[in-house]
């Protein structure tokens, strides 16, 4: 392999330094590759007719992503010996694989097997893939089967940690946080803000999550915000007791990793284990969908000062050690590597006091 394309995919709601797109601040000479494509209609019949597959633009990948790939199909017609990176496999890859010549296709992907089911009914691409990266344990065994065993790779989402300034435990106030929508346990979230206003009453609950789901909260205790600015959101994450974290699936998920940049404590029921971005010892475990239990855990990190502190230093070491840019951009780069292509590492960039 010759160079590196990575295809983004940006999401306007996440903070850029955790979500996908931030692995091109720590790589060398690659090229984002980020062109709308064609018009479609001013294509004529005979191109579709000799394109081969074409998908249906199904709820994952739109119009958008479809003509983002018809251009790199004609680019890869032309040239050999590229690596393609689509980091956001799910909404951005189907025809490139079929279409690649002398080059090699390689995705992201980061939906539990649940909903890849039904977004992505035509998988015969997935074969085709030259790698397939997974953001969590529990979807390798899930796209072996799709890919092949020797294709799956998981490297976990990063994080910027030092963009999320770490909160102390004496400077935390009694707040529960709650932050997100996708994947989350809403039943577990409502009975569990109901026991802290009932148990609790001095401690705060915020939920910063899109508006449709403010009418769940009809008659319970709760400042609900959304569509908050960054700064908010990291003081929020700074100055919290705990963060409220109940799941209907899981995989990677970016809130999860800037509050523990932050050094916020969580609560989160058990399924995430599967995932590896947490341990028995990193946070307060209950059993799925038991809201009760999750409520119990925030009121103790809220009153026990001591408590926040050991979980606060725990957690903002865990995720430094594991998830931080600069070690996962490192795992990407042993990967092309694999696939034949030295990708060199930027050097950290120094932030104030001299931090890398």
């Amino acid at each position: 392999m010759q160079r590196l394309v990575i295809i983004p995919e940006k999401w306007e709601h996440h903070i850029r330094q955790s979500c996908p797109d931030q692995i091109l601040e720590h790589l060398q000479d690659v090229e984002e590759y980020d062109h709308p494509g064609p018009d479609l209609d001013c294509l004529p019949p005979m191109f579709f007719k000799n394109l081969g597959c074409v998908p249906n633009l199904r709820t994952a990948y739109g119009e958008p992503a479809f003509r983002r790939e018809v251009a790199l199909c004609a680019r890869m017609q032309r040239e050999q010996g590229t690596l393609y990176h689509f980091l956001n496999g799910e909404s951005a890859v189907f025809l490139t694989p079929r279409h690649k010549g002398g080059n090699r296709i390689m995705a992201t992907y980061h939906l539990p097997a649940a909903f890849m089911e039904t977004i992505i009914p035509d998988k015969s691409h997935f074969p085709l893939h030259d790698a397939v990266v997974v953001v969590a344990p529990n979807q390798v065994e899930y796209f072996q089967g799709l890919a092949g065993a020797d294709k799956v790779h998981f490297i976990p989402l990063g994080v910027e940690v030092d963009v999320f300034p770490f909160g102390p435990a004496e400077e935390r106030c009694p707040r529960v946080l709650f932050v997100g929508n996708w994947l989350r346990d809403f039943p577990a979230l409502v009975q569990a803000t109901a026991r802290i206003n009932a148990l609790a009453p001095e401690v705060e609950v915020v939920c910063v999550t899109p508006e449709a789901n403010h009418p769940l909260f009809a008659g319970l205790d709760v400042d609900l915000r959304c569509n908050i600015p960054t700064a908010d959101l990291l003081e929020l994450y700074r100055t919290s007791s705990a963060l409220l974290f109940p799941l209907a699936d899981c995989t990677a998920n970016t809130a999860l990793l800037e509050a523990m940049c932050s050094g916020l404590p969580v609560v989160t029921n058990r399924m995430i284990l599967d995932t590896g971005y947490l341990t028995e010892e990193t946070a307060f475990l209950a059993p799925d969908g038991d809201g009760e239990a999750m409520a119990d855990a925030c009121i103790e990190l809220a009153r026990d000062e001591v408590l926040r502190a050991r979980q606060s230093h725990a957690i903002r070491q865990w995720v430094t050690e594991r998830f931080n840019w600069p070690c996962v951009a490192a795992m990407y780069a042993r990967l092309y590597a694999r696939l034949g292509l030295e990708v060199q590492l930027r050097r950290p960039r120094l932030l104030p006091g001299g931090r890398a």
